[in-house]
């Protein structure tokens, strides 16, 4: 029997997964196992709010290892996380400081003054993208104000997956679905927009040009010697999500749930109206070259919060708690 193996890193917010995919090729059947799974926790670090970059990466690499130990031959590995963050490197491809989250407040009124001094409607028609405080359009203006001494350091921007797989291969990659999320892709070129990104004050010179989910980035030299390819996916995960979501057709929609929720539909041209942006509709890129049309709700982040903030480890028994409760009998208002 000839099989695939194909590993899937798969970042959240709160926690992070190596898993297996092995595909039978005379049966045509799939089996997923879980390899090695672990926190992602945020962390303060001089006055800001980041990942610890470092800790997710030696996970995963623990993760990779586990695979390999089995005797396992991986054919690829693709990586995906969330959106909007990104670490900076230095001219000599070394990490200058740790990545600052999209929880951080350091954005707080920023977008209100890309709005004033750009334009809403000019914007949303560049890019496609919601409005939302942290996305990556922000985040630079911020890093560009509040922290100038990093700023000469930097010689390039990658988004976290991009980072990550950068650390296995050592070959820079931008992937197209992620970096739409950071609000700074034209809708049109699918490149970087110039004039969104001069207002961020940051260099162009940080940024390749977006790459189609598909190609193979470089490779990871395993413990037992193998060169194993590492995929560009959809590296954004929703976008992953979709792609494996079984769309039955032109009206099916999906709900990928997790620290958000993401409920929307694919589309082969995007949503740029005045009620799309009256509705803080955004056009996530997709595989293939589609569009993922989608509003960001409220997932899991409220709960997670709960059982940090009140040191609860037991999820199954506050579950069935609440089953006791009446219905409607309290009101949540964040």
């Amino acid at each position: 029997m000839t099989f695939r193996h194909c590993v899937a890193v798969d970042l959240g917010a709160s926690s992070g997964r190596v898993m297996l995919a092995t595909w039978d090729c005379d049966l045509h059947t799939l089996t997923l196992r879980e390899m090695h799974r672990f926190a992602n926790c945020l962390q303060k670090q001089d006055g800001f709010v980041t990942w610890d970059i470092d800790a997710l990466e030696a996970e995963i690499r623990t993760g990779l290892h586990n695979v390999c130990e089995d005797g396992i031959r991986i054919d690829s590995i693709g990586i995906d996380t969330w959106g909007v963050d990104y670490v900076l490197l230095d001219s000599h491809g070394e990490r200058v400081g740790l990545p600052v989250s999209y929880r951080d407040s350091r954005t707080d009124g920023l977008m209100a003054h890309a709005i004033a001094q750009l334009g809403k409607e000019n914007i949303y028609g560049r890019s496609g993208i919601q409005f939302l405080p942290f996305n990556t359009l922000y985040q630079l203006r911020a890093l560009v104000e509040q922290q100038p001494e990093l700023v000469e350091k930097v010689a390039h921007a990658l988004l976290i997956p991009d980072y990550l797989s950068y650390r296995l291969t050592g070959n820079m990659n931008w992937e197209y679905t992620n970096a739409t999320t950071s609000q700074l892709v034209n809708i049109n070129t699918d490149n970087w927009d110039e004039h969104l990104l001069a207002w961020t004050g940051a260099s162009p010179s940080w940024f390749g040009a977006p790459t189609h989910p598909g190609n193979v980035i470089g490779h990871w030299l395993c413990p037992q010697g193998n060169e194993i390819p590492v995929v560009a996916v959809a590296s954004h995960d929703t976008a992953s999500a979709v792609i494996a979501s079984p769309l039955a057709g032109r009206d099916a929609a999906y709900l990928s749930s997790g620290t958000w929720s993401l409920m929307g539909f694919e589309s082969k041209t995007p949503y740029t109206s005045d009620a799309a942006l009256a509705a803080n509709i955004t056009n996530e890129g997709g595989a293939e070259g589609r569009y993922r049309v989608l509003k960001n709700i409220m997932g899991l982040w409220l709960l997670q919060r709960v059982l940090k903030e009140q040191n609860i480890n037991d999820l199954p028994a506050l579950i069935a708690e609440t089953e006791t409760l009446k219905a409607c009998t309290c009101l949540l208002y964040p």
